[in-house]
């Protein structure tokens, strides 16, 4: 309870605990963490397509809101190790 265990058959999801642990391996060290929801201003596709994108936006920025971890896109601001 309370730390994260890596998965091998989850390699691409990074949480600010997994990231740091992966920066300061590479000699760097995280400043911040931004977690960004999907940009859909230039999605094209029907109508019916683009309400199903704009429901899942939606449904991504709410979990986001509890979970940051769950959006799409995350920046990750760091600074090599002086």
């Amino acid at each position: 309870m309370g730390h994260e265990q890596d998965n091998t058959d989850h390699t691409c999801l990074f949480t600010p605990t997994t990231m740091s642990v992966l920066l300061r391996k590479c000699g760097y060290h995280p400043v911040s963490y931004h977690f960004v929801a999907e940009n859909l201003a230039y999605y094209k596709g029907s109508l019916g397509r683009k309400a199903l994108a704009y429901t899942m936006w939606f449904a991504q920025l709410m979990a986001g809101v509890f979970r940051p971890c769950l959006c799409k896109n995350s920046i990750t601001v760091a600074e090599p190790i002086a």
